[in-house]
């Protein structure tokens, strides 16, 4: 197993892609998204050290909540254009 680890600024797309791999994980929680897309939003949300790990195959093991919340941020900048 190879580990890697990156710094990345992730994308609307970059999040939806993730999210598309993302099988056989907890249910997301829709209020806990849009928590979170508001701190993203509001300047909150800072680098911690928390990351979003993945598989190998590329599914999600932790993070999924963060990246719908990138995905909900997007929708809702869309929806105020």
């Amino acid at each position: 197993m190879q580990e890697n680890t990156k710094i990345l600024t992730i994308t609307p797309e970059m999040a939806a892609d993730w999210l598309r791999l993302n099988t056989g994980n907890r249910k997301l929680q829709p209020g806990h998204s849009a928590s979170l897309a508001e701190s993203i939003r509001a300047g909150r949300f800072i680098l911690n050290g928390q990351p979003i790990i993945f598989s190998e195959s590329g599914r999600c093991l932790d993070g999924q909540h963060r990246l719908d919340a990138v995905v909900v941020g997007l929708r809702r900048a869309l929806r105020r254009a």
